[in-house]
């Protein structure tokens, strides 16, 4: 097991905790809107969540008719999310697998998505193409990224997390005694944290064979200590269609 396959497995619990809230709440209608935006409302999809966590977006993607399968590295994750499934009565197909090595056959899904996975991959132009070799002529690709750790790298983002625009998540979720300084220090050695996205990405899917549905960003702007304005990407999106 990796360093980072640990770290989310002793966050399994909590993360849990999180997403069980988030499906109770406000939260949840506004990712249905979100996935809406990208996927037909009149067809049954065959869908695959990658890095799915305790089951946020398979449970939702369930629930609006679809046949899910989702994979997680990390076994608590997946322990959690067959528990969060089997309390709303869901049937999804939950497995533990790496997202940059899959074990399903080439053309199998409608619809891929993934939310902050990307992120945490050591060799993510792998994972990317494996994720476009098991989608489906036609099929789209949807993920939920940031630019979570570009704060270690890029003063602007550091800027960003000392001044008063900044919310730190950390602090509206179940950690139950978890050292955040774990997961910083894995980030410093991850490919893609040094990197202001979504541009990478963007760059990666014009050498593919793939048509660019949308990319969405969620720029902040914030005064720094020296009073001067700046302004980061925290999170973004996009979506491709495999041609």
């Amino acid at each position: 097991m990796n360093n980072i396959t640990a770290y989310w497995d002793e966050r399994a619990l909590g993360y849990s905790k999180s997403s069980v809230e988030e499906l109770s709440n406000e939260t949840k209608s506004k990712w249905q809107q979100h996935l809406l935006h990208y996927i037909p409302t009149d067809q049954h999809l065959k869908c695959l969540d990658l890095g799915c966590g305790p089951g946020f977006l398979s449970l939702l993607l369930q629930e609006m008719g679809h046949t899910v399968y989702a994979i997680d590295a990390s076994e608590s994750m997946i322990e959690h999310a067959k528990a969060n499934a089997d309390q709303k009565g869901l049937t999804i197909d939950f497995s533990v697998m790496d997202a940059q090595a899959l074990q399903f056959d080439s053309s199998t899904f409608d619809l891929i998505v993934t939310r902050n996975v990307t992120w945490n991959l050591s060799s993510p132009e792998k994972a990317y193409n494996e994720w476009l070799r098991v989608l489906k002529p036609g099929g789209r690709l949807l993920n939920f990224d940031g630019n979570h750790y570009l704060h270690l790298f890029d003063k602007r983002y550091a800027n960003f997390r000392k001044s008063n625009a900044y919310d730190d998540p950390h602090q509206t979720v179940h950690l139950d005694g978890i050292n955040t300084n774990t997961i910083e220090e894995i980030a410093r050695h991850q490919p893609l944290s040094s990197i202001e996205r979504p541009e990478w990405d963007i760059a990666f899917f014009k050498d593919q064979s793939v048509k660019m549905i949308d990319v969405q960003t969620t720029p902040i702007t914030f005064t720094n200590d020296a009073f001067e304005t700046e302004t980061i990407i925290e999170r973004f999106h996009l979506c491709v269609e495999k041609c």
